[in-house]
Order: C-alpha cells, then structure tokens, then sequence
C-alpha cells in the first residue's frame, strides 16, 4: 500500500512564493533624495584648565590669576604657584557647588550691592575699572569670578558655624604596677 504524498501544502507553498515574487518584482525603485544642506551651529569650547563636577574654570581666567599669583609671590617657583592657583580654583568651585545644593543663590541685587560696596571702598568706579585692567578682568569675567566668591564664602561660613566651639572632654588615668 502505498501513501497518498501531499500535494495541497506544495502547491499553497508554491503559490505562495509566486505571490511574493511578483510582489518584489512590481515595485518600482524608490526615487533617490538629493541631500539638503542643514545649517548648523558651530559652538566654540572655552578651553578650561580646571573641572570640577562639570563645572570649569576657563583656561584665560586661571592664566589671569597665576599671573596675579606670581606678582604677588614673586619668591614661589612657577610649580608652587600653579598648585597654588589649581586648589584655589577647585576649594572654590566646591565650595560655591556645595551653596548651590544648598539652594543658595547669589542674585543680581546681592552681586550689585557688593561691587557698590566696592567701588565706594577702592575710590569709585574709574579706580575699580583701571584694578579690572590691570589684573585681566572684564565686566563679565570680574562679575562671575565675584559671584562664584561670594557663595563660596558663605558655604565657608555655614561650614564654620556648624563646628562646635566647646568639646566634652574626658578624663583618663591608668593605674600601672
């Protein structure tokens, strides 16, 4: 006895890949794109010489302040005044970082009122823009180097008044034989 072969799934099979293949063979190629121009913006990269969790210190701000730095320490060698001038930067950035977790802002009116305060203090504004020149700061520069002081010296402050003045102390003797 011999099996009956089935011809049902061949043929479906077969049909099946006749369908596809005419399916392929019908489409027509998709017509080519020309490329279109996108303009884009081209952004600059202050190099920085300092970065602390993402924030940096630019390269001309921390020549500017080694340059102030080694006037005024004319007896430190160039290392010891780079190193000098490198944890300033990074003490600074943290600590202004930790005021700003602590919500701490300096806003305009602050910054405002303590270049007034300062230009009463050095002789006026002629006196305050000629110390600028003279130490390589700009408006801008001068203005963001003071903001990032002002909340470093309160996060000092804040850590300063949080240490305890007094200490229990203890008493201790031992007795040897």
């Amino acid at each position: 006895m011999t099996l009956p072969t089935p011809r049902l799934p061949l043929a479906l099979l077969l049909l099946l890949s006749a369908l596809v293949l005419s399916a392929c063979g019908g489409a027509s190629p998709a017509p080519e794109s020309t490329p279109t121009e996108v303009p884009t913006a081209t952004v600059t990269l202050e190099p920085m010489a300092v970065n602390v969790n993402g924030e940096g210190i630019p390269m001309a701000e921390f020549q500017a302040e080694l340059a102030r730095d080694q006037s005024a320490h004319p007896e430190a060698t160039p290392e010891t005044a780079t190193q000098a001038v490198l944890d300033y930067f990074i003490d600074e950035l943290l600590l202004a970082q930790g005021a700003a977790a602590l919500d701490y802002t300096v806003d305009d009116a602050l910054l405002q009122s303590r270049i007034d305060a300062l230009v009463t203090r050095i002789g006026g504004a002629q006196a305050l823009a000629a110390w600028q020149a003279q130490n390589g700061y700009d408006d801008a520069s001068f203005r963001q180097a003071l903001r990032r002081q002002i909340a470093a010296a309160w996060m000092r402050d804040q850590i300063a008044a949080s240490v305890p003045s007094t200490a229990d102390q203890v008493h201790v003797r031992q007795s040897l034989l």
